[in-house]
């Protein structure tokens, strides 16, 4: 029996509203990735860094990303270096030079050269990035112009290389750069942050896993947003988990937990363009985008409308401190189990509601809303203890209209059984085992009141 009582619904507002922006696009050409790394060779990279330096350990970045790429098919390389042709005490702002050109298959120039430089000067980051301009030199659409800055410290020259670096993206000069910081201190964040992805290497022994990481970020994989929307389309809703699956094989590739970065924005992450993706939003009920594609080297944002709000089931009172189990459907379709006490999202939209209690508890037509959260308050149930004089059939009765229908039937071997119940009034019809006779049949009628207990002999 399913018992359709009166509920209490509360709706709390929420707040939070966060930029939108545009889809994400599809990659049909091949582009061929010209990578320029920014080289520091300044006095400051001699020091001591664990038990090698920082000139050691950049020298071992430059050495294996050259030889990871060498042989790669539509990639180019070049290395542009500075603070290595004067003094520190010179204040040289102008010594940055392109020391290896653009070419493919350039390992072995990049090992010659980095083989004499001797770190000695100063660090003229925003005049190394406006010479990158005659570097790439005149932009292709076929090219994609990527920028790897390799330094242990920001700007030393006064100027403001994140305002060059601005210019370059704004000119279409670089499509995308990495930052790579030696042991930099929090205080030069920012400075670093604002010309691409920064990732800094704590120590020593984190060197391979970032230069494993870059290498991905570069060739591999290509930065994706997502935005959940909300009602206004806005990109507010976020803790939603997506599984990226590979459109062919249908095997999983990526697995996110949808966040908001301190910045307010949907946080990015770095996914391979080179397969088309099924997306699953896991919402309640979950959604699929299908047939995703992305664009290598663009800032791809993906929008999915998620707009949600909450249902919560509470029970009156502070006298029953179990949980509830509570089946969510809609239009016919499981959704959710979700246990009372619990204020759980969902897609925006009406709900059937069946909250497991003895009886059921059902309330259709449960409306949820944006940023509001739904509360269903159900009465807090009683207990009735059952204490059976010998083993015996029976079961619990609630009334129907002029019908008494079932809603529990007893353990036949148990002398003792207890049952939460709502409130109301039940029957118990039994008969012992012992007797082969229908005649002697049972029956007792009881109340069960919200918060209490009590026990019925039989």
């Amino acid at each position: 029996m399913r018992r359709t009582i009166h509920i209490i619904v509360v709706l709390l507002v929420l707040t939070g509203l966060k930029p939108m922006a545009v889809k994400a696009q599809a990659a049909e050409e091949v582009y061929t990735t010209r990578m320029l790394v920014i080289f520091d060779a300044s006095r400051s990279m001699l020091a001591t860094w664990g038990t090698s330096t920082r000139w050691t350990e950049a020298k071992k970045i430059l050495t294996e990303l050259s030889d990871s790429v060498n042989m790669m098919p539509h990639v180019e390389t070049a290395l542009r270096v500075y603070g290595h042709q004067t003094v520190q005490m010179e204040n040289d702002c102008y010594d940055s030079k392109l020391e290896v050109p653009f070419r493919n298959q350039n390992a072995v120039r990049f090992k010659n050269t980095v083989n004499y430089l001797r770190p000695q000067g100063v660090t003229p980051i925003a005049y190394s990035l406006e010479q990158s301009i005659k570097d790439f030199g005149e932009p292709k659409p076929n090219q994609r112009n990527v920028i790897v800055l390799i330094t242990d410290g920001a700007e030393s020259c006064g100027s403001n290389p994140c305002e060059v670096f601005r210019q370059l993206r704004e000119k279409g000069v670089v499509m995308k750069s990495y930052v790579i910081g030696m042991g930099i201190e929090e205080e030069d964040f920012a400075s670093l942050e604002c010309m691409g992805e920064f990732m800094n290497i704590e120590n020593p022994s984190e060197v391979d896993a970032i230069l494993d990481l870059t290498l991905k970020k570069v060739f591999n994989s290509t930065t994706v947003r997502v935005d959940l929307l909300d009602q206004q389309k806005k990109a507010t809703e976020t803790d939603v988990p997506m599984t990226f699956y590979n459109k062919t094989s249908h095997k999983p590739v990526y697995q996110f937990y949808h966040t908001i970065n301190p910045k307010g924005q949907p946080d990015t992450m770095a996914v391979d363009p080179n397969q088309q993706y099924d997306i699953t939003f896991h919402t309640y009920p979950p959604q699929v985008q299908e047939n995703v594609s992305l664009t290598p080297f663009v800032y791809n944002v993906i929008q999915q409308p998620s707009a949600q709000g909450q249902l919560e089931v509470t029970v009156r009172g502070d006298s029953y401190k179990n949980r509830i189990n509570c089946i969510v459907s809609r239009d016919g379709d499981y959704v959710h189990v979700q246990n009372s006490g619990e204020s759980v999202r969902y897609l925006l939209g009406e709900y059937k509601l069946e909250i497991l209690t003895l009886p059921v508890i059902t309330a259709d037509r449960i409306k949820i809303e944006q940023n509001k959260t739904t509360i269903i308050e159900i009465p807090a149930p009683g207990t009735i203890t059952f204490q059976k004089a010998a083993e015996l059939y029976g079961g619990v009765y609630m009334p129907d209209g002029d019908r008494w229908v079932e809603v529990y039937e007893l353990a036949s071997n148990n002398l003792r059984e207890s049952l939460a119940l709502q409130p109301g009034t039940y029957k118990v019809i039994y008969r012992f085992k012992n007797s082969k006779a229908m005649t002697s049949t049972m029956e007792k009628l009881f109340e069960v009141n919200s918060g209490t207990s009590v026990t019925l002999r039989l």
